[in-house]
């Protein structure tokens, strides 16, 4: 996915970024959600704000796509499936009702 975003020139770096933050993640997530466990006695805080912050991630992804390369994310011209559908493996098998298969 981040060749056909990004380019095929900033391959190297964008996966070098990836790597380093996924690390700094993973050492210091566990950290704090026990840090946040000792104080509330709940994993509930650590899991919640773990998935806001994914969420957060793919919105800025889906948003700097877009940005970056606006056709990435739409279907353009397909005879399968309607013109706007999210390129996605899952809706592009989907029988949709008014195809032309």
């Amino acid at each position: 996915m981040v060749p056909q975003i990004f380019g095929i020139q900033n391959v190297g770096t964008i996966l070098g970024y990836l790597s380093l933050f996924w690390a700094i993640g993973g050492v210091s997530g566990p950290i704090l959600a026990g840090y946040v466990f000792d104080i509330t006695k709940s994993h509930n805080i650590a899991f919640l704000s773990g998935g806001f912050l994914v969420a957060i991630g793919i919105a800025s992804l889906y948003f700097t796509a877009i940005l970056i390369n606006p056709d990435f994310f739409f279907l353009k011209n397909s005879k399968v499936t309607p013109k706007g559908v999210w390129r996605l493996p899952l809706l592009n098998s989907f029988p949709w009702p008014f195809s032309k298969r």
